[in-house]
């Protein structure tokens, strides 16, 4: 798409230039596609909490080790908050740890030899750190009252969020939680904190931070097309300033523009979704590891950290054991499927 951008003078730096740069890494640099929004992940913070206990702000450049010892600020006991809720995705020590270890590039598998990478000193000072925080009481879990029981509206659900009810002071949520907490004022203005959203903790300053931003979809033009200039027209059209700005009128919204310029008379600070930039495209392995793998190797690891925390083993008997039987998993040829 190059030719027809430079032939026709599009606008694409106005675009988010991470995820140009990142569709130009799977063509090899080589712009083939474009998309015109994408999804984010951000760290949303009740201000009126901070400011109470005068705790600082979370900032954009945090690392997780950061954001932990933030959260360690708050307790039930001390605050009477919790420091932080995670998504339920990721509602187990384990998964909560692997996730914090993407973030810093750390791999639990390396898939082309085949060989559990679990058991190092940098996956042990994760779950470490982690262990700590949930010790301090500072991570919410979920309970009975966050699931939506029969009957309920949506609203009624909506003001159960332990962030809109001032339970927690933190909480890692996508940009769609903006049109929940927006909703929240307006049913019940006195009650919803003020609140700001930050980016996801990066392991440096280049804000790389796995699953803070994604796309779902793209759009491009086959080259042996018959009707090469009409698809572009459709695909200029979609990624401009004009369709951008009437489909941000829309209800049923569910992305961000790639147009940050778009996005106008919000005071907070939305730039939290667009300063994170995404790793270059990499060919995956040719293994792929099955659902029963994955399946197997989670209930395994759940139940090993857990015996951890609680202390009838230690954190190096667990990851220990957590990577045998992971090696075991992965030597077994009914859990991948080669292509």
């Amino acid at each position: 798409m190059d030719s027809l951008i430079n032939q026709d003078r599009f606008d694409i730096e106005k675009l988010h230039p991470a995820i140009v740069d990142y569709i130009r890494s799977i063509g090899s640099g080589q712009l083939f596609a474009l998309t015109p929004n994408f999804y984010g992940t951000g760290v949303y913070y009740n201000k009126d909490l901070f400011d109470k206990f005068q705790v600082p702000y979370p900032t954009d450049a945090m690392t997780w080790e950061e954001l932990m010892q933030l959260a360690r600020r708050f307790s039930p006991s001390s605050t009477s908050s919790y420091g932080i809720r995670f998504n339920s995705a990721n509602s187990s020590l384990f998964q909560l740890a692997l996730k914090i270890g993407a973030n810093n590039d750390l791999k639990y598998i390396d898939l082309e030899h085949k060989r559990m990478t679990l058991n190092t000193p940098s996956w042990k000072n994760i779950f470490q750190s982690v262990f700590d925080t949930y010790k301090e009481d500072a991570i919410y879990q979920n309970s009975d009252q966050d699931k939506l029981k029969p009957g309920m509206t949506y609203q009624e659900r909506l003001l159960l969020n332990p962030f809109i009810t001032n339970q927690v002071a933190m909480a890692i949520e996508g940009h769609y939680f903006m049109n929940d907490l927006r909703l929240a004022e307006e049913l019940k203005p006195e009650e919803v904190p003020n609140w700001d959203v930050v980016s996801l903790p990066s392991n440096d300053d280049q804000l790389f931070s796995e699953d803070s931003i994604w796309i779902q979809y793209m759009l491009s033009i086959n080259s042996q097309s018959a009707n090469l200039s009409a698809a572009w027209e459709v695909v200029k059209y979609i990624n401009s300033e004009e369709f951008t700005r009437v489909t941000l009128k829309s209800t049923l919204r569910d992305s961000l523009p790639l147009r940050r310029s778009a996005m106008t008379g919000d005071s907070h600070n939305l730039d939290a979704f667009y300063k994170p930039k995404m790793n270059p495209y990499q060919p995956q392995s040719n293994l792929r590891l099955s659902h029963r793998f994955n399946e197997l190797l989670n209930a395994y690891a759940d139940t090993e950290i857990e015996k951890a925390y609680e202390g009838s083993i230690t954190l190096d008997e667990a990851l220990s054991s957590i990577e045998q039987k992971g090696q075991e998993l992965l030597l077994d040829k009914n859990m991948s499927n080669a292509q």
